[in-house]
């Protein structure tokens, strides 16, 4: 059994902004009390799937293909900062995707639930909100910082959307180790498709801590 996801991952140039946002959201709580997650381990989840049978990785891929062939790139800008359940009881905290993309993003994510759950996977019960996640507060930490610390500026920065990824996610006591299985291209030829599943990664893996949300 592997511990896998269906994301699509950031620019370098987002990564660089949301490091900036964490440093100054790192100013509002004890270090003991949050599990930052590392620029380098940004990503948008599209759907978390857990534990997953090696064997069922093949018909997951050939779903995304099949999904995102039908799907042209998009671009999203970064939003304003937020959190789950809610700034003033923070257990996420987060940055938030917009644009006028976003509506053709849910549609890609409702068609992915659906081959998804077409495998067998049950049906996620959660609406999609599309967003970064920055930080998950600890058990027993995040005293209430006051919802100021959600007007912080952010840069209006956008990024292109050309690929989905299929993720494997390896915990380690250091944090969570992240290797891309599968890229399915958006709006490309099923046959470009890369599947690096058997091989090892193809890009050097991402440690952070937590796993995706």
């Amino acid at each position: 059994m592997i511990r896998t996801f269906i994301a699509v991952e950031t620019s370098p140039e987002v990564r660089a902004a949301a490091a900036g946002l964490t440093d100054r959201l790192k100013r509002g709580w004890r270090a003991s009390e949050v599990r930052w997650v590392p620029p380098e381990n940004l990503h948008l989840t599209l759907r978390f799937l857990g534990e997953t049978e090696e064997t069922g990785v093949a018909p997951l891929t050939a779903a995304l293909d099949v999904v995102t062939a039908g799907t042209p790139p998009c671009r999203l800008t970064l939003g304003p900062l937020g959190a789950f359940p809610d700034a003033r009881r923070p257990r996420v905290l987060w940055l938030g995707l917009k644009g006028a993309d976003t509506a053709a993003l849910r549609s890609l994510q409702r068609r992915i639930e659906e081959r998804v759950t077409g495998l067998g996977w049950e049906r996620e019960g959660r609406p999609f909100s599309p967003h970064l996640t920055l930080g998950r507060i600890r058990p027993g930490g995040g005293a209430d910082p006051g919802a100021g610390w959600t007007r912080a500026a952010v840069p209006e920065l956008a990024f292109r959307v050309d690929e989905v990824v299929l993720m494997r996610s390896d915990l380690r006591p250091d944090g969570a180790r992240y290797s891309v299985l599968h890229r399915s291209p958006l709006g490309g030829d099923v046959g470009r498709a890369e599947s690096h599943h058997g091989s090892g990664p193809a890009i050097p893996q991402r440690t952070g801590a937590g796993g995706p949300a």
